[in-house]
């Protein structure tokens, strides 16, 4: 019987986890509908606002607050009856899709804008959803500051983010894979279960610019506000670092859309100023790697486009699937 050297069997072994890691690597930019290469070579524009990709080659798009899913040859499959706004997501398994709605509700003698967190399968089909204005009460009796005050952004939900696998998740069951955690600048972060039928936690913050809430495979969570992130133990209420984002004063404030914890442990921001809009690729210390200013432009007044959504994602399988 013939025996493999050692030395052989270590490449062999490191080959293999190389390519476990490397299905996890970002592959491309995502810049609202455009899909980008790392030299910001445009690779396909699709119309629409924003825009979701799903491996098998379909997509989602937001024109405005209307949402359409397209096949992978990019004709329109199914219009959904919702209507929504900001950013598109899908669950782990791309089996299930959530984004927000909104709408004027009859508070304290005022008509106050309150948001709506929508779980539907992948045809729009409603499966749960979670209202602000219907959890309100619930909210306030948990925590310490009078929600009187509050009345500005009272009704508002800044971002939904399904709580991926954890390292404290046995240990705590509000953690828990699949769970959601809900960003509400009012409040703070609310995790809520799978089903939308449960508040499971409510962490309070009182923080300006707070934009979402994401948990860390540490299990610890991670809040990004207007221009920095915070790293905080949960179980111990305590917050364990903060990073300021090092973005030129001259380029705005990163204000707007989501922040992306990206797999080196940088971050993605977008920035929009009256010269238009444009995203930073951030290291582990919020330090510039890369920045990349909007190609297109308004047909009105010539500068550059406002960005809403910009990400690094791993996109290789759509644009297999997608022709």
């Amino acid at each position: 019987m013939k025996t493999i050297p050692i030395i052989l069997l270590i490449a062999l072994s490191l080959l293999s986890c190389n390519k476990k890691v490397n299905k996890l690597l970002e592959t491309h930019y995502q810049i609202d509908c455009q899909i980008f290469d790392f030299q910001f070579k445009a690779i396909k524009n699709f119309p629409g606002d924003y825009c979701t990709f799903l491996s098998n080659g379909e997509w989602i798009s937001m024109t405005g607050p209307v949402i359409d899913l397209h096949s992978k040859t990019n004709q329109l499959r199914w219009h959904f009856p919702q209507t929504g706004f900001g950013e598109i997501k899908l669950s782990e398994d791309e089996t299930k899709i959530i984004f927000l709605s909104t709408e004027l509700r009859d508070y304290q003698g005022k008509k106050i804008r309150f948001d709506t967190v929508n779980l539907t399968d992948r045809n729009g089909v409603p499966l749960a959803t979670w209202s602000l204005f219907e959890q309100l009460s619930s909210i306030t009796q948990k925590i310490k500051r009078d929600a009187n005050l509050l009345m500005a952004d009272i009704g508002k939900i800044e971002s939904i983010y399904e709580i991926p696998a954890n390292a404290l998740e046995s240990k705590y069951s509000f953690l828990k894979k699949g769970n959601f955690l809900i960003t509400l600048p009012s409040f703070g972060v609310v995790v809520i279960d799978s089903t939308f039928k449960k508040i499971e936690y409510i962490f309070e913050l009182n923080r300006f610019g707070l934009r979402e809430g994401q948990i860390l495979s540490s299990g610890q969570l991670i809040i990004f506000t207007n221009d920095n992130a915070e790293e905080y133990d949960l179980a111990q209420n305590k917050l364990l670092r903060t990073l300021q984002f090092k973005i030129p004063s001259e380029e705005g404030s990163p204000s707007s859309g989501p922040v992306q914890l990206i797999f080196n442990n940088g971050y993605i921001v977008v920035t929009n100023t009256n010269a238009g809009g444009s995203f930073f690729e951030l290291n582990h210390n919020g330090e510039v790697v890369k920045k990349f200013k909007n190609t297109l432009l308004d047909s009105r007044t010539k500068k550059s486009n406002s960005i809403y959504l910009a990400k690094k994602l791993n996109l290789a399988k759509f644009l297999e699937n997608n022709f």
